[in-house]
């Protein structure tokens, strides 16, 4: 017996093929709805989130979450009187009204899956959603985790970037504009950008595992969603695409996460510091620092040989030395860096990405143009492969396709 609905928002007796669906099963999807547009999250099994539900909601959503039916208000009307009642002018509740009154004219939409609409109605984010990734914040008391912090930070910024699309009044500050700028505050960021939403995280770990706190935030600091992302610390690698991935969602954008493909993640959590450490060397400019970069990804190499990311960053890494010390085996080196990466993984963005700006470093026009056709060919939306692409057309004399 086919059974209709979204899981994640469907009552208990939607899921029993063959049992009645009513306005009742809609009212318990309503709740689920809007817990989540007010906590970030769907209530966990262990209850509602009672620390950030506004005071009073708690009786009235627990009630439309009730197992059996019968026990949930008897119509939309009385869920919306029970929120009225709670004596707080919740921000959501006039948008809350209005969905739950939909609900009943829909008459069984929610459970057939038409609670997108709701999401809508009453998400807690402007129409227009101009955003700043903040520089997440490193709560562990150990410098060590620094760049980790910052490596999120740049991923999340350059991949929300990636979701922006024309007609779309949707955009994300470059993380170049906030490192310029030093930028550290919702409201800075407004007054400097124009921007209304801001993303903030902590980054602490708990043991054997990283969690990552992330919050949307108006310009005056007030939260909208709040998001946890728990991940093992061997693991942490993983933990960047999952942020981005939940940010989007937080922005209700719609994201397709880069194409990564087999060989450019690390085998263990300590290849990644060290890989991140290593590109936040490299953000200074500094020959020692670079120097110091070379060093550390021969450690995440040492940690993980087949670790594709870390070769590419080391070509990178010995193309930056080149530009300060002009010493030809720094060409050889890069050189072989880059197709050891290559070879583990000829499908990765990422990899053609620092492929071509290497070639471009050392001024191999006709290489770099391959590199960077083949990056676009993967990432049509990848912006600085673009722009190889034009360094490389200039380099050939080719002024007009530049």
């Amino acid at each position: 017996t086919a059974i209709a609905g979204t899981p994640d928002y469907m009552a208990p007796e939607q899921r029993i093929g063959g049992a009645a669906v009513t306005p009742l099963s809609d009212i318990y999807a309503f709740a689920l709805v809007l817990h989540e547009m007010v906590t970030g999250r769907l209530p966990a099994a262990t209850g509602l989130d009672r620390t950030v539900l506004p005071t009073g909601w708690t009786p009235a959503l627990a009630r439309c979450l009730a197992p059996d039916p019968k026990r949930r208000f008897a119509a939309a009307p009385e869920v919306v009187r029970s929120l009225k009642r709670a004596g707080r002018r919740h921000r959501l509740l006039r948008w809350a009204s209005t969905a739950v009154l939909l609900t009943t004219v829909l008459g069984g939409g929610l459970a057939a899956g038409g609670y997108r609409l709701l999401r809508r109605l009453i998400s807690p984010l402007p129409a227009s959603r101009h955003a700043v990734v903040l520089p997440f914040r490193n709560a562990n008391g150990d410098p060590a985790w620094d760049p980790v912090a910052s490596g999120i930070t740049e991923t999340v910024a350059s991949e929300l970037a990636r979701a922006q699309r024309p007609g779309m009044d949707f955009w994300v500050l470059p993380n170049s504009d906030v490192t310029a700028q030093h930028v550290a505050a919702p409201a800075q960021a407004r007054q400097l950008f124009g921007t209304n939403l801001a993303i903030t995280a902590t980054l602490e770990r708990q043991g054997s595992n990283a969690r990552l706190h992330m919050e949307i935030v108006t310009p005056d600091g007030r939260a909208l969603v709040v998001r946890d992302i728990v991940s093992p610390s061997a693991g942490l690698f993983r933990l960047p695409s999952q942020a981005a991935s939940e940010a989007a969602e937080m922005l209700e954008v719609a994201y397709k996460p880069a194409a990564a493909g087999d060989g450019t993640a690390p085998k263990n959590g300590e290849a990644y510091r060290l890989y991140e450490a290593a590109a936040a060397a490299m953000r200074t400019q500094d020959s020692q620092d670079v120097q110091k970069a070379i060093s550390l990804l021969s450690q995440a190499l040492d940690q993980d040989p087949e670790y594709a990311l870390a070769y590419a960053k080391l070509a990178q890494a010995y193309a930056a030395r080149w530009n300060s010390a002009r010493q030809p085996e720094l060409i050889d080196l890069a050189n072989r860096s880059i197709e050891r990466a290559v070879a583990l993984n000829g499908n990765s963005v990422a990899l053609h990405h620092a492929a071509a700006s290497v070639a471009n470093t050392f001024k191999k026009s006709r290489q770099a143009l391959d590199e960077a056709g083949r990056c676009l060919a993967l990432d049509p939306a990848e912006a600085e492969c673009a722009l190889y692409m034009a360094g490389a057309y200039d380099g050939l004399g080719r002024l007009n396709e530049a």
